[in-house]
């Protein structure tokens, strides 16, 4: 397991070098160095992160501080709903929710500030990482191809010939299809009124990153607490939602999404069932990219094994 999260950070730097690559290069075409370039492209991401976090985490907060404030009157009402068919007693003292703070809660938070120092360096190493790999990108790229066996080293390649471009298209894709969600979302939101609109808006557009479920994850927090409000506000919410989600999967997703992945609905479900329950939300966000990675392989070992049949029946034949 030590190994294994030594090895994490550098491949989570693999990534993020290769996904901001193109980006890099297009600035390189405008006559930018590359050392300034990989610090403009990494210094851009870091100010949209410290700023996306600045802007979400006040709002988490006073959403959740809202939510715990009505919790008592929202048990209330399910109660005396429920106590129609059943007798229910719903009481629950949130003073004992708050547990003392004795030596055993003091050496669990010492837990949770070293996990996050560690997880603060983990970071650390995966940006600087990141960065120096950029800026050694093409060397590092000569090197994984030289450590590629001779024997399999076209089939590898022409495999990464059409598997690496089909990332980028997808990422590039579902950030904007996730740009136009959010976009679409905080104008309706705000045009009917509602005072967390940007809070929704930044909401839908995070989970959209999530294949099948992502509209599912934001929508029912969305709505319920859209009905702490009112219950009018509650089935606006419900209804705005389910707009944003039909336009988006039946006109907007699929036209940016054209000619860069397609998955039988079956294989959807059966790949983010799979990776779901191997390695939790990540599984589930990967999942397109990790089965039509497979499909890919698929079709090249297939297309390698023809080639070979055809070589063999060739040889004989002479």
């Amino acid at each position: 397991m030590k190994t294994l999260g030594a090895i994490i950070p550098v491949f989570i730097a693999i990534i993020i070098s290769f996904l901001v690559e193109p980006i890099i290069l297009k600035l390189i075409h405008f006559k930018i160095k590359r050392v300034f370039s990989v610090l403009i492209v990494y210094f851009l991401l870091f100010g949209i992160f410290v700023g996306m976090v600045a802007l979400i985490f006040p709002l988490v907060i006073k959403n959740f501080g809202l939510f715990l404030n009505k919790l008592p009157d929202i048990l209330k009402e399910l109660e005396k709903f429920l106590s129609q068919w059943v007798k229910v007693n719903i009481n629950l003292d949130f003073s004992k929710l708050i547990p003392p703070i004795d030596n055993a809660h003091l050496k669990n938070i010492m837990e949770i500030a070293t996990k996050t120092f560690d997880l603060g360096f983990y970071l650390s190493l995966i940006v600087v990482g990141a960065i120096f790999l950029s800026f050694d990108y093409q060397n590092f790229k000569k090197g994984i191809k030289a450590l590629l066996p001779k024997k399999y080293k076209k089939v590898i390649e022409e495999y990464l010939m059409e598997f690496l471009p089909f990332i980028h298209k997808y990422i590039k894709g579902l950030l904007i299809d996730s740009v136009f969600v959010s976009l679409m979302g905080l104008i309706v939101f705000f045009l009917f009124g509602f005072k967390d609109a940007l809070f929704f808006a930044l909401l839908l557009g995070i989970t959209n990153c999530i294949p099948l479920f992502g509209p599912y994850i934001s929508g029912i927090p969305i709505v319920v607490m859209s009905f702490l409000t009112s219950t009018q506000e509650g089935f606006t919410a419900l209804l705005i939602i389910v707009f944003l989600q039909v336009i988006d999967g039946n006109i907007v997703q699929p036209v940016i999404m054209k000619n860069v992945i397609y998955l039988h609905p079956l294989e959807n479900i059966l790949g983010i069932s799979i990776l779901t329950t191997l390695f939790g939300l990540v599984g589930m966000i990967l999942s397109p990219i990790i089965v039509t990675s497979i499909k890919i392989l698929i079709k090249h070992i297939q297309k390698y094994k023809k080639t070979i049949e055809i070589k063999k029946e060739d040889s004989i034949q002479e």
